[in-house]
């Protein structure tokens, strides 16, 4: 990989929240025709300033070359997937009208008809399936043993494996009580360099053993006595406010509301998409200004392209993994010649950013938890 650069902030955490919290756009040049998108447009409309469309989609389907869409305040929950390329000189161009704030979400809003299950706990039935649960555009945890911070992604406190831990199973000494089977593990086994996740098929209660589902696949690196551990997937492991259950089986979503709120009252929103830009096997995009959340942006074997003041929150989510065989989605550039520039990126399971290819810019940008 090559004429890859990096800048890094001297107060890196309290610069990025700044940053991501700002809007900006930075200039464009000229181009052919400027179309105009806004939360109050129609797709039926033409797509002037007057009379705008309603879908960045559908403006990404109407451009040509040299063309622009230009979006106007609000939060737009669509994945943008560019049909044709710019071209040399003449760049199809993306970009948050100057001065205001755009939103491009991998999250659609969660509607629920809530009722009381157990003192502070709400449910509410659901067919949607997720991983990620925000509350008035804040990461909840899914509820989990030992308990966590969802502020805090790095740091999050574990249990450790009691005596008698293996490949096939782990002694969760101290695990609240009840039937675990049917919950699942995350461990760090050996000396911590991967993870697994794997679901609890039995528990014996007396020896407090959880059997696995499947062996832990590399036996130089196994789950030993005091391998760091916790547990999710099950009711039993919501005990705390902010936590909440997705019951897929059942189809029920069990919540905990923040500061014993009403979940009523609180604008509740559940991860549905991976990307909210998709640029494959495209040339001559730009992407600019936009805050991104719930979702990443990505470059797929595409060239010549610019992503450039994207603050970028919540980029991928990752429910399981395998050792190395993990594949989480994260935002990415493969292809060459692409510029990824004046960014934020924060709050990402995995990498921050993926690249690949040859002759790519990767300039100014913050990363963060």
């Amino acid at each position: 990989m090559a004429a890859v650069s990096r800048r890094i902030a001297a107060d890196i955490k309290s610069l990025a929240w700044v940053f991501i919290a700002a809007c900006t756009v930075h200039a464009a040049a000229v181009h052919a025709t400027t179309f105009h998108v806004a939360q109050g447009g129609s797709d039926a409309a033409s797509g002037s300033e007057a009379l705008p469309w309603r879908s960045i989609q559908h403006c990404a389907d109407q451009a040509q070359p040299g063309d622009v869409c230009r979006v106007h305040s609000g939060v737009y929950r669509e994945t943008v997937s560019p049909p044709r390329s710019g071209a040399p000189g003449a760049p199809i161009r993306f970009e948050a009208a100057p001065g205001e704030c755009v939103t491009v979400s991998g999250a659609d809003v969660l509607i629920g008809s809530w009722t009381q299950y157990s003192g502070s706990i709400w449910v509410t039935p659901t067919t949607k399936q997720f991983v990620q649960l925000f509350s008035n555009g804040s990461l909840l945890n899914e509820a989990r043993w030992p308990n966590a911070e969802p502020a805090d992604l790095v740091h999050m406190p574990m249990a450790r494996a009691g005596p008698g831990t293996d490949m096939n199973g782990l002694i969760a000494s101290g695990a609240p009580a009840g039937d675990w089977t049917g919950a699942m593990v995350f461990v760090l086994p050996g000396s911590q360099w991967w993870s697994y996740t794997r679901h609890i098929t039995a528990e014996d209660q007396a020896s407090q053993r959880l059997s696995f589902d499947k062996p832990t696949s590399d036996a130089s690196l196994v789950p030993v006595e005091d391998s760091r551990y916790y547990l999710f997937g099950s009711l039993l492991a919501l005990d705390s406010e902010g936590e909440w259950f997705l019951d897929t089986t059942a189809g029920r979503l069990y919540f905990w509301p923040p500061g014993g709120a009403s979940p009523g009252g609180l604008s509740l929103e559940i991860k549905q998409r991976t990307w909210t830009f998709d640029v494959t096997n495209r040339a001559y995009i730009e992407i600019a200004g936009f805050r991104t959340i719930a979702g990443g942006i990505r470059l797929n074997s595409s060239n010549h392209c610019t992503v450039d003041g994207v603050r970028a929150k919540y980029v991928s989510a990752m429910r399981e993994t395998n050792g190395w065989t993990l594949n989480p989605d994260v935002p990415s550039i493969s292809g060459d010649f692409n510029v990824w520039k004046n960014g934020v990126f924060a709050g990402s399971a995995a990498s921050g950013l993926f690249i690949a290819g040859n002759d790519n810019l990767i300039e100014n940008n913050i990363f963060h938890d």
